[in-house]
């Protein structure tokens, strides 16, 4: 009986070994990736690409150099790389070129609205000098030319390091680093019209170093149209806060307390 017993149970430990040595041998194995590149930018028609490519429902991306485009200003771009029946154009299609006038350096990307027209911002360049929202429009033919909708003079911001939000109604929203009372940053809304776009934005915050400093990060938005976001400084002891923008106003979520001189980037702890 003992035995018996244990000739089965050789079996089964046989019988296992056999299992899991199948298993190993029929699992699937993880195959390498493959990298392909789509374009190599040649540092004169456009170059510096710092953000996120979008893309739309054929499969064409789009996105913005910071760098490149007209051989005078060479103040950055918006460029599309088209999808084809074989893959991808090797060769970028620049839909505009900045020139310091119609902005200058766009550091972030691109939102696209439900036609298709694509909106961004420049760091530098507009009628003052402190950077720009522009929409290029899409037409049955392709794309305009970049539209400044917005300059920013200071006062009514600057410096918008990050792109722009668009609601279902068309209205922009964004972070700007400077302008406001104490020159520390807005949170801004373009409205959009019947005609096209308001030329000046409108504050829903500014900030004041107390509430936050910095603003080098876009917006999110929830369900019911709340806006959320981060200042990179201020706040309780100057290490940056998460903030909301409900209708009523204004709302600290979190402000950070770190090791003096460092930022909310470097892991510094938040009090809630």
């Amino acid at each position: 009986m003992i035995e018996h017993i244990s000739t089965t149970k050789k079996r089964v430990v046989a019988s296992l070994g056999v299992a899991l040595i199948g298993a190993a041998i029929t699992s699937p194995v993880a195959s390498a990736q493959t990298l392909t590149t789509l374009v190599s930018f040649d540092g004169i028609s456009a170059a510096a690409p710092y953000s996120a490519l979008i893309a739309d429902t054929n499969g064409n991306v789009f996105g913005t150099t910071a760098y490149g485009g007209s051989i005078f200003a060479q103040a950055g771009t918006v460029f599309e790389i088209g999808k084809t029946a074989t893959g991808y154009a090797s060769v970028p299609t620049i839909l505009g070129s900045f020139d310091g006038a119609n902005g200058a350096n766009p550091y972030t990307g691109l939102t696209a609205d439900t036609n298709g027209n694509l909106f961004g911002t420049t760091y530098f360049g507009g009628a003052y000098g402190n950077g720009t929202v522009f929409e290029i429009v899409k037409t049955a033919t392709g794309y305009s030319t970049p539209n400044v909708l917005v300059s920013f003079d200071g006062a009514n911001g600057g410096s918008p390091f990050s792109g722009v939000l668009a609601d279902t109604n068309g209205d922009l929203f964004g972070t700007a680093i400077i302008g406001g009372s104490t020159f520390a940053g807005t949170v801004f809304e373009i409205v959009k019209a019947a005609t096209g776009y308001s030329s000046t934005p409108n504050f829903l915050v500014t900030f004041d170093r107390a509430n936050g400093a910095g603003l080098y990060a876009g917006l999110i938005a929830d369900a019911t149209g709340n806006l959320f976001g981060t200042t990179a400084n201020g706040g309780l002891v100057g290490q940056g806060t998460a903030f909301e923008i409900t209708g009523s106003g204004f709302v600290a979520l979190v402000r950070f307390a770190g090791v003096p001189g460092t930022s909310n980037c470097h892991g510094a702890a938040p009090l809630l």
